[in-house]
């Protein structure tokens, strides 16, 4: 308003008071004056601190009183928490600021996780990556799987009835949810062909041109085994089947289904030996796959097991898994209780007979 405006305006103002009145005219009209108070705030502790004190005890609910963006939030958050008392009860002693900033940071998390959208989960992100909040790690990490759930409950809604017959019908998916138990249902069928029919579908992954014994397919060629036996069972619901697809930061997915270019599901294929086998299914497929738009947080892990003893060393310290089965299991190990109801986990078994491979 007018009023602020002119407060602002004047010289003689303390750093507080020029605090009070960016802040005001901040909640007055944010998309105008945001930028205002930050640029004045910068990186100083102190002037955040006043901005906390102006704002008070009001911001601990969860209601809507002040509109304040994900971003200021995150920002109170980062310059507040070096220099506040997180971990303390009423009866230590003497309250103090540090006390008190450290209330204010917990009731500033409580508020970020309860916007449960795609601002406030980015800067969630923003604030795990920062080395100087590692004290607020497990605080946000919880923050982080609430708002997904919030999020998720907020976004859900019944199916028209259309779309129900439809997936009766085992038809076309109505959503990224039903399409990755579409594909994974599919899978765990080439999983069974691959073992029990036969043509030997094992033989698609494994070099047999003048091999004695046969050795395993470079990862490309396994991949693309795959994906033409997942194009001819998902084709017909209409689902498109890419190889090397884009993905965030120039990044590329082995495999995207697509339906309709309205939601996707990516893959991840690694074999068995691959120095990635541990990490890529956070490092690839959680942190830049699974987080496109139209993938809503989906993904599927797909291991090819040859059976061969040569996988890499295990991150979680236990020894070198026996089974596809244990290595499934020591997989979704690493995923918290959100992800484990979006990222699944395929190992499938592409070993060559011991016998038949001996007699090459």
């Amino acid at each position: 308003p007018l009023l602020a405006k002119k407060k602002i305006a004047l010289k003689s103002m303390d750093v507080a008071q020029k605090v009070y009145w960016l802040a005001a005219a901040m909640l007055y009209d944010p998309v105008r004056h945001e930028a205002d108070l930050w640029s004045y705030i910068g990186s100083s502790w102190v002037r955040a601190n006043h901005l906390s004190g102006f704002l008070g005890e009001d911001l601990g609910g969860v209601n809507d009183q002040f509109a304040l963006s994900a971003e200021t939030i995150g920002r109170l958050i980062e310059l507040l928490s070096p220099h506040a008392e997180l971990d303390w009860s009423s009866g230590e002693g003497m309250d103090t600021g540090a006390m008190h900033r450290g209330d204010h940071v917990s009731a500033l998390i409580t508020r970020l996780g309860a916007m449960a959208t795609e601002n406030s989960a980015e800067e969630i992100e923003r604030l795990l990556a920062l080395p100087t909040l590692d004290k607020l790690k497990s605080r946000l990490e919880n923050t982080r799987n609430q708002s997904r759930l919030k999020q998720r409950e907020r976004e859900f809604h019944f199916l028209p009835l259309a779309d129900v017959a439809q997936i009766l019908a085992n038809r076309s998916p109505a959503d990224v949810a039903d399409l990755a138990a579409l594909v994974l249902d599919h899978l765990d069928d080439i999983a069974l062909e691959i073992r029990q029919e036969n043509y030997d579908g094992f033989g698609d992954f494994w070099n047999t041109e003048n091999r004695k014994p046969p050795g395993r397919r470079e990862e490309n060629r396994c991949r693309d085994a795959l994906l033409r036996q997942l194009k001819a069972r998902l084709h017909p619901f209409g689902i498109d089947c890419l190889s090397e697809a884009d993905y965030f930061n120039d990044k590329r997915a082995d495999i995207r289904l697509s339906y309709r270019n309205e939601f996707e599901l990516p893959i991840e294929l690694k074999r068995d030996d691959s120095r990635f086998l541990w990490s890529a299914l956070r490092s690839q497929l959680i942190n830049q796959y699974a987080i496109a738009p139209r993938a809503s947080g989906y993904g599927i892990y797909c291991v090819l097991w040859f059976g061969e003893g040569s996988i890499p060393g295990a991150v979680d310290g236990g020894k070198m898994p026996r089974t596809p089965q244990e290595l499934k299991s020591r997989l979704e190990a690493q995923l918290d209780v959100v992800e484990q109801r979006q990222i699944f986990i395929r190992v499938l078994d592409v070993s060559w007979p011991k016998s038949d491979k001996a007699s090459k």
